[in-house]
């Protein structure tokens, strides 16, 4: 890769959201060398060497990478984030469930055969709605 290729491949790492954090040249044991920082959201990717072109072939590679990792990790997240909150309507579910058999159980007949569906209707809709806010901004994301 050459010093304008180099430059291209700067140019696409940019248009892809790739910032320049970090460049800097210098100078070690006689020798030039250089030195790219780039970020990308709360990502960050550093190569070095002794041309431009040779850190830029490294950092198209390494960025490449990450954001292949990122995705297969952002993937991940979206799943924890899915089972943590069908667990958490799972659990509202369970208790709901325990405490209509250990309190609020209303046989059919005891009340009335209308009286006990009326019970069950109200508790089901209270339950529907707190379902709906847990799947909402109130509940876990």
């Amino acid at each position: 890769m050459d010093q304008s290729q180099a430059l291209l491949a700067l140019d696409k790492l940019r248009q892809s959201g790739w910032m320049v954090a970090v460049h800097n040249d210098y100078r070690l044991n006689g020798e030039n060398y250089t030195f790219w920082l780039l970020t990308k959201d709360h990502l960050a990717i550093k190569a070095e060497g002794k041309t431009d072109a040779e850190v830029m072939g490294m950092l198209k590679v390494l960025a490449s990478t990450v954001e292949r990792e990122q995705d297969g990790i952002d993937d991940l997240l979206e799943e924890a984030r899915y089972i943590k909150a069908d667990n958490t309507r799972l659990r509202v579910m369970e208790a709901a469930a325990r405490w209509l058999m250990e309190v609020g159980s209303i046989e059919p007949g005891l009340l009335g055969d209308d009286a006990a569906a009326e019970y069950e209707d109200i508790y089901v809709a209270a339950l529907d709605a707190l379902l709906e806010k847990l799947d909402g901004s109130g509940g876990p994301q």
